[in-house]
């Protein structure tokens, strides 16, 4: 499954093995798990038969990190860097911490 590294990992250093595992897992997702009416749990890998559902994470996180991966900066509606992306996929507002700024944190270290 494609992670929110692989996708924060291309964008932060341009490398282009990110877009390609990410090519790697696309045209695969479609060679094996494509049906009629979306995408489909495997059953069993070995004769490559499926079951009758698509988990609901596919769409809800598999598609958002593709996305976010092969998106040019215009494309994002929002500045990635102003959010937390969990495993999940959910994006959590860093504007929303409570924490104090690190510069702020006493230290509980002794100088001598």
């Amino acid at each position: 499954m494609i992670s929110p590294l692989s996708s924060h990992s291309h964008q932060a250093t341009g490398d282009p093995y990110y877009l390609e595992a990410g090519r790697t897992i696309l045209d695969n997702l479609n060679r094996f798990a494509r049906v009629p009416c979306g995408f489909a749990a495997m059953k069993d890998v070995r004769t490559g038969s499926h079951e009758d559902r698509m988990d609901s994470f596919f769409l809800a996180e598999m598609f958002k990190y593709l996305f976010l991966l092969f998106a040019e900066a215009e494309d994002i509606p929002f500045d990635v860097e102003g959010y937390v992306f969990t495993t999940e996929a959910h994006l959590l507002p860093l504007s929303l911490s409570t924490a104090p700024n690190s510069s702020s944190i006493p230290s509980n270290r002794t100088v001598i």
